[in-house]
């Protein structure tokens, strides 16, 4: 009997000094087991469990960023624009340099996409371009010197700066807007025909002359085509319209054609292929836009 009621005493005592323990824990590892449970959840594509979880998070521990992110994604899967919204404006007023780096993420992340194209999502997504790039005109006005004060002097210097608004307005992050750079700078080459070698291509930039498009891409190869280009938030070429060739004769549709993008580590390629319908009075067939830049090695 003594030996039971012992046993009794001592499963007892293991029992309260484990709620104890668990009593215990800080606010930061409740916020942490939370944010673990959510993401198996999520895993489990349980998107109202995990948004649960994430909020449970944030409940613990009011200043975790990545519950806040969770939270605005989980609500994003959900349709939910309202929590995506708090979520994204607390994350943008946050000064912790966390918030700043997810939110960069954002505008590519596949549980937002829903979201992004929002007016309201898209503008708390953009950042404060001028001090983004203040680093851009720094470098400029080194370049160029301070007593350079024209603008034919000033204009190589301060490329890489309206670049960078560019990208930032766009909502690209630091790593898209050095990916959209890379493209501009070169070299690439490109092809506008599948039998045809890969020759010299290159992007031109007007951002001074609005009777130019703001981008535009010529492939130096058969047709000699020229296109406008728009760029997509990862910092890689989107599309190519209005394309021109060198002989008139040959046309390009449709007006706007997609591009596909894919980093090729193996092959050390950045490279976009977009397929199109090329015409002329006696000739229609198929063909592929094709443009590539080496990575750096």
């Amino acid at each position: 009997m003594c030996d039971a009621r012992r046993m009794r005493l001592i499963a007892l005592g293991m029992v309260m000094v484990t709620a104890v323990a668990v009593a215990g824990a800080g606010p930061a590892e409740n916020a942490k087991a939370a944010n673990n449970r959510g993401m198996k959840l999520y895993s489990a594509k349980d998107y109202d469990g995990a948004a649960k979880e994430f909020r449970a998070a944030i409940a613990a521990q009011p200043g975790f960023v990545l519950a806040h992110y969770n939270l605005a994604s989980m609500a994003a899967l959900l349709g939910d624009k309202p929590t995506v919204l708090a979520e994204l404006r607390w994350l943008r007023d946050s000064n912790d340099p966390a918030a700043r780096k997810v939110l960069d993420k954002a505008p590519t992340d596949p549980d937002l996409k829903s979201m992004i194209g929002d007016p309201d999502i898209r503008q708390l997504l953009t950042p404060d371009c001028s001090t983004t790039c203040s680093r851009e005109l720094d470098a400029a006005v080194a370049r160029c010197g301070r007593n350079c004060d024209s603008r034919d002097c000033m204009r190589p210097c301060t490329a890489p700066l309206e670049d960078c608004a560019f990208g930032c307005k766009m909502g690209m992050s630091a790593d898209a807007r050095t990916r959209m750079r890379a493209w501009i700078a070169g070299p690439l080459k490109g092809h506008d025909n599948d039998v045809a070698r890969m020759r010299e291509a290159s992007i031109e930039s007007h951002p001074d002359n609005p009777d130019l498009p703001r981008f535009a891409v010529t492939i130096k190869n058969q047709f000699g085509f020229r296109c406008v280009l728009d760029w997509s938030a990862d910092g890689a070429p989107a599309t190519l319209g209005t394309c021109v060739a060198a002989d008139k004769k040959w046309q390009a549709s449709p007006a706007t054609i997609p591009l596909k993008c894919r980093l090729d580590a193996k092959h050390k390629l950045d490279r976009c292929e977009g397929t199109f319908t090329l015409s002329s009075e006696d000739y229609h067939d198929s063909g592929t836009f094709v443009l590539e830049r080496a990575l750096d090695r």
